[in-house]
């Protein structure tokens, strides 16, 4: 569930009974009576994907597909497999493991285009990056945002940004209310926040005590953008880092 929320890529593996008595669901240890779905049933919801294998000659195709979820979306996926699968022969996968670029998101242009056009007008905007752009390997591109645009920013408490803390243009961390007072006046003065890969959690926003009244604050990250007036899904993160760092 941690792994879920915070877009940690993990693959998890159980056993399970007979391929057969997933069929004819006899009394056994360990599996509730008569109810043999739940593990995949609780799981799928903390879960990419959640998969039970009972068929060796389907088991090449729905692991590659499990594991191509987990790559994309940077998140858990379970693989339950039935005891006698384990052993079995399997058939070759048609090639090597692919993982295509995931599809931009319909929003993302326009998203892309909200952002620049606030930090055109902006007077004091600032940056505060989150556990996101780790998933996603961003970290260099953010950087380079950083540097081209001369953008303020700060670290967050989730997902801290270490790769942007030797960078000048780096002012600290933010934590709300914990917050070095220069750092917290300059981050909620801002009429811009951007938080790129940034969750609006407790722990980001120092139990709920940042005071993000002023201005405006845009949070992107992967599949959705947030702002005042708006929620739009559809949102690829390193499609729109990538537009913004050019």
């Amino acid at each position: 569930a941690g792994a879920f929320a915070e877009r940690v890529p993990l693959v998890v593996i159980a056993g399970g009974p007979t391929s057969s008595a997933y069929q004819t669901q006899p009394n056994l240890h360990h599996v509730l009576p008569r109810n043999y779905a739940a593990s995949q049933a609780i799981f799928s919801q903390i879960t990419e994907v959640a998969v039970v294998i009972t068929d060796s000659h389907a088991a090449t195709e729905q692991i590659d597909q499990a594991l191509v979820h987990c790559y994309r979306s940077k998140r858990p996926v379970y693989i339950e497999l039935a005891s006698d699968i384990q052993t079995a022969e399997c058939g070759l996968p048609d090639g090597p493991l692919s993982t295509p670029d995931q599809a931009v998101g319909n929003n993302t242009d326009r998203v892309v285009s909200k952002i620049i056009a606030a930090l055109e007008a902006s007077e004091q905007p600032c940056m505060l990056p989150g556990h996101e752009i780790h998933s996603f390997g961003l970290q260099g591109d953010v950087t380079e945002l950083v540097s081209s645009a001369q953008l303020p920013c700060a670290s967050m408490f989730v997902g801290k940004a270490d790769y942007l803390e030797q960078s000048r243009w780096c002012m600290g961390t933010y934590q709300g209310a914990p917050t070095p007072d220069k750092v917290r006046d300059y981050v909620e003065r801002s009429d811009v926040r951007l938080c790129l890969g940034t969750i609006d959690s407790d722990f980001n926003l120092g139990g709920f005590t940042a005071d993000f009244s002023n201005g405006e604050t845009f949070w992107i990250c992967n599949d959705q953008f947030k702002s005042r007036s708006e929620v739009l899904d559809g949102v690829d993160l390193g499609a729109v880092v990538e537009a913004l760092s050019k």
